[in-house]
């Protein structure tokens, strides 16, 4: 007998086996527990309906606690998966191992989305000494890479100053270690040792040696830096954003060692930034009509995703979906 996960009275999200026939959404309570077919089942009311609802135990995710929710690092960076929300809220999507099949969840909260639960805190060195990683990500690298992104956004990347166009560069390096991947790993290793770390035969840059990479951040300030808006289309976001022409092995990393790879970063649900040094990859890319390169980008996004594609609305469900599937089952692949 599988003891119960979830307590009477506790809040908790739905993710539903079938999102077209679940109107409702939002956070819901725990009202009753029974056993049925040998699983747990559940009881569930939430405050804009006057009815219960029965639901799994697959079908539920405690909401987390702001203390929680705030010691958990941050693999997404907060302002810019803030561009997807509503009222701090987003359309996620994940691969359901139990259920074998997609689930939407249509408000999953900002905070939940920017937080990988399940790793604790740990800190990082820096010249005056040891900081917490979160602190020291947003202080270093988010906030000054925000101001960046709002000039960007308002005034064209010709409209950066130089110190601007520092702080993009170093949130870009920044990201290959920042996937759920890497701070999971960061788990297993001397967390105040800033530089390279191995645990077993996986090699990690610690957030600290990365961001600080004067190599990789000048090689990006050497390229050529341009936006590109997507009116009428929506741009999808995911929990590696970095995107890369080629893939590289390092998830989120950027083949600098290429000079006609291309960076590509959704910045918005309808604006994207690129980067390159290679004035043919620039003009090939600039030429490229808009809808093939959306989605193009698009599926970049769910490829790469570990577990989590976000998107501003529901939209995009049916493509998430389809290519999801498809990824699971080996049956598809981006061109």
């Amino acid at each position: 007998m599988t003891a119960y996960k979830f307590h009477l009275g506790q809040e908790v999200e739905v993710l539903p086996l079938h999102p077209e026939r679940w109107p409702a959404t939002g956070q819901y309570v725990v009202t009753e527990r029974f056993r049925r077919g040998g699983e747990n089942h559940y009881g569930v009311k939430g405050s804009a309906e006057p009815y219960e609802r029965i639901v799994t135990e697959s079908q539920l995710r405690a909401v987390a606690s702001i203390e929680e929710n705030a010691a958990a690092p941050h693999h997404i960076p907060r302002f810019l998966l803030a561009r997807w929300a509503n009222d701090g809220r987003l359309v996620s999507y994940q691969w359901s191992n139990r259920t074998a099949e997609v689930t939407e969840n249509p408000r999953t909260s900002l905070q939940t989305a920017i937080s990988l639960l399940g790793v604790g805190q740990f800190h990082v060195s820096v010249s005056s000494g040891h900081v917490p990683y979160q602190k020291f990500l947003a202080s270093h690298v988010d906030a000054p890479a925000a101001n960046a992104l709002d000039a960007m956004l308002r005034n064209g990347v010709s409209g950066l100053t130089a110190d601007q166009r520092g702080a993009w560069a170093r949130l870009l390096v920044s990201l290959g270690a920042r996937t759920p991947e890497a701070l999971r790993l960061l788990q297993a290793v001397d967390r105040r040792t800033a530089g390279v770390s191995e645990c077993g035969e996986e090699i990690v840059e610690l957030p600290v040696k990365v961001t600080v990479n004067e190599l990789k951040v000048s090689a990006v300030l050497d390229m050529q830096w341009w936006l590109r808006r997507f009116e009428g289309k929506t741009m999808l976001f995911s929990d590696r954003p970095l995107l890369t022409r080629p893939r590289t092995a390092q998830l989120c990393g950027m083949p600098l060692e290429d000079a006609s790879s291309l960076i590509i970063l959704p910045v918005s649900p309808n604006t994207v930034f690129f980067a390159t040094a290679d004035p043919t990859v620039r003009d090939k890319t600039r030429k490229m009509p808009k809808g093939k390169l959306a989605n193009m980008i698009n599926e970049e996004a769910v490829w790469r995703a570990a577990r989590h594609v976000y998107a501003p609305n529901s939209s995009m469900g049916t493509f998430i979906h389809e290519r999801m599937v498809g990824k699971r089952n080996k049956t598809w692949h981006p061109k």
